[in-house]
């Protein structure tokens, strides 16, 4: 017979024989395998078990590897960028048929200051650094503040909001205007960019990610402080008579180009000065400082809160001045790292940078030019932007499937004249190669560009064209959500601000009752 699972006839003398094999009487119990039956001679199996039909995975592994890339591509990419140039472009056309005009007055100047201590609690996050660990406030180095000062000529009042913070975002900013019963030209939003300020405020994953866990009981303490400090400075009552100076000079020792290594930097100190009207002896009403370097000098590893080197600026010049108030806002900070003096810890270096600048503003600002009656000018106008892009290269981005989250298409830019300084703000860590361009723009109209950061709104790094095509960092790819146009898009916006704040009642100083 043929035993189950042998390769041919074996002969066993028990075996049934052929006819016996085929009868259907016979006991229909099958046969043991050969193997089995006792006596049979050991025979080794050869035969395999049928092959499995292959996975379905396996068998489609070439469609499904092409639509795993298809999807890939389709939302993570990377995408070809668009690089060319906003210049009659939709966003820029759709924003110049909306750009308004702006309100301006000329008159003597009336000026309200009030602020506000906002140092958190320790255990509140800290403001700044991704890699913060842990982001919770262990002590308290120096105070952080809320400042605001309101200027009036006239019928118009303007208010600078100044806050000891990483910076207002859009919602916060929106916050306060509500709570304080205003629109949102009436006040001009900055900080001093403090990587040690107060965290907590923020609720967009980003923030959430450098600013720690939102806390929206601390968000409305925030927007509640900021609302009062600003309706307290804009209290007609409580505002006097003031004359107006603008000192700048050049502070080129304090700051170097951490985009571009060895680079040009911005290296203008301004100060917006005011003091009581008429009074030569009297010590200022109020000042405001802007200088460039990023406020990170006490660094991700220091868990102290910190106004940072802005803290000691303040202290030191109000102790030198003997100033009522002084505020400070950050400049052009986009490509700019302050040069930290030796001292014994990160606060400490922060702390005798402030002093250092502080010193030298209080000598420059020996012999202001003071004006009793001034030119003051406010305008916001909104921005369409371009399509959102994180950039991997200059020429190719990540697909906007999984970038479009990040922010829309539409922010404002907002700039006051006073008089002879033109303040604009602009919404992100704008660059000094877009800061020197528009100081140059301004003075051939005979006044002072002042260019501040985070005016209550962030798009990220605001950088030269030049600048995002020739190098590879942090602010020209992770950071820079709208790709190299962004910058001189919004240069030609600013220098559009400030023909329209000069044009109507020309340079202030011709006709004004100035003294040297």
């Amino acid at each position: 017979m043929l035993a189950r699972g042998a390769c041919g006839p074996i002969y066993s003398p028990d075996a049934p024989t052929m006819s016996d094999a085929h009868d259907t009487t016979s006991d229909p119990t099958p046969p043991a395998d050969a193997a089995d039956t006792p006596g049979a001679s050991p025979q080794k199996a050869t035969d395999t078990a049928a092959p499995k039909p292959k996975s379905w995975l396996r068998r489609r592994w070439k469609r499904v590897l092409g639509v795993a890339l298809l999807l890939g591509l389709i939302c993570i990419g990377p995408w070809p960028a668009d690089n060319s140039t906003y210049v009659a472009s939709d966003y820029e056309t759709s924003t110049l048929a909306a750009i308004g005009t702006p309100t301006i007055r000329r008159g003597p100047a009336r000026l309200g200051v009030a602020e506000v201590d906002i140092t958190p609690d320790i255990g509140h996050p800290l403001a700044g650094f991704g890699g913060r660990r842990p982001k919770a406030a262990t002590s308290i180095h120096s105070h952080c503040y809320l400042r605001a000062m309101s200027i009036t000529v006239d019928d118009l009042t303007v208010t600078v909001l100044a806050a000891d913070m990483l910076m207002i975002n859009a919602k916060l900013a929106a916050a306060i205007l509500d709570r304080a019963g205003l629109e949102p030209g009436d006040v001009y939003f900055t900080a001093t960019h403090t990587h040690s300020g107060p965290g907590g405020w923020g609720d967009h994953p980003l923030e959430v990610l450098l600013d720690g866990d939102y806390d929206p009981a601390y968000f409305d303490k925030l927007a509640g402080l900021a609302a009062d400090v600003v309706k307290q400075s804009r209290d007609p009552a409580a505002a006097t008579p003031v004359d107006v100076a603008t000192v700048t000079y050049l502070q080129d020792k304090a700051q170097r180009n951490r985009v571009t290594p060895g680079g040009p930097t911005f290296d203008q100190m301004s100060i917006l000065m005011f003091r009581p009207h008429g009074d030569a002896d009297a010590k200022p009403a109020a000042m405001l400082a802007t200088y460039g370097p990023h406020a990170t000098v006490c660094g991700q590893f220091s868990h102290a809160v910190s106004a940072d080197y802005p803290g000691g600026l303040v202290d030191t010049l109000k102790a030198r001045t003997g100033a009522g108030m002084v505020m400070f806002a950050a400049g052009a900070v986009g490509d700019a790292t302050a040069n930290r003096p030796k001292a014994d810890t990160p606060e400490q270096r922060a702390d005798e940078l402030g002093r250092l600048l502080g010193d030298h503003i209080a000598d420059q600002i020996t012999h202001p030019r003071w004006q009793s009656e001034i030119t003051l000018g406010n305008w916001r106008i909104g921005v369409d932007l371009p399509s959102l892009r994180v950039p991997v290269t200059r020429s190719l981005r990540l697909s906007p499937v999984c970038t479009n989250w990040i922010a829309d298409r539409h922010t404002h830019l907002h700039a006051l004249r006073i008089g002879d300084a033109v303040l604009t703000a602009m919404p992100g860590d704008v660059a000094g190669s877009i800061a020197q361009p528009l100081a140059d723009h301004a003075a051939q109209h005979g006044v002072t560009s002042i260019l501040t950061s985070f005016n209550g709104d962030y798009r990220g790094y605001i950088i030269a064209a030049d600048v995002f095509n020739s190098t590879s960092h942090y602010e020209t790819r992770t950071m820079n959500f709208y790709g190299p146009q962004m910058g001189p898009y919004m240069l030609s916006l600013a220098e559009r601000l400030t023909d329209g704040l000069t044009a109507k009642s020309g340079v202030s100083g011709g006709t004004d009752k100035g003294e040297q």
